[in-house]
């Protein structure tokens, strides 16, 4: 809670906006690099969006003293957590089955008796 108050301060200021476009340029990057399976590049995309928090904190901490690296760091940390909990909810609706698993997923969900 050390950081709270400088985190709540950031809210309405163009670092927010900032982390929402470092994630979504990241995820843009690795899913063009992800190659032509597209199972493949939706999981690279968000592979490549998820920064890693536990090294950057930890980086952050031994080399830095400005509160104000700590608190970008947990920005891009939240905005990459709630944007890409929305695009892999999204990415999960539009998944592509194969039609036997589909065929089969059909029949069993319709009610018995019709």
């Amino acid at each position: 809670m050390v950081y709270f108050s400088d985190l709540v301060n950031v809210i309405g200021t163009t670092a927010v906006m900032v982390a929402v476009v470092f994630v979504l340029v990241s995820f843009v990057i690795g899913y063009f690099l992800g190659g032509s399976n597209r199972p493949i590049k939706r999981v690279l995309a968000l592979g490549t969006a998820q920064r890693n928090l536990s090294a950057a904190l930890a980086i952050a901490t031994l080399n830095f003293t400005d509160p104000d690296v700590m608190v970008m760091i947990m920005v891009v940390a939240l905005a990459g957590l709630i944007l890409l909990m929305f695009i892999g909810g999204e990415m999960g609706k539009r998944i592509e089955m194969p039609e036997e698993e589909a065929h089969d997923q059909k029949n069993s969900s319709s009610e018995p008796g019709k």
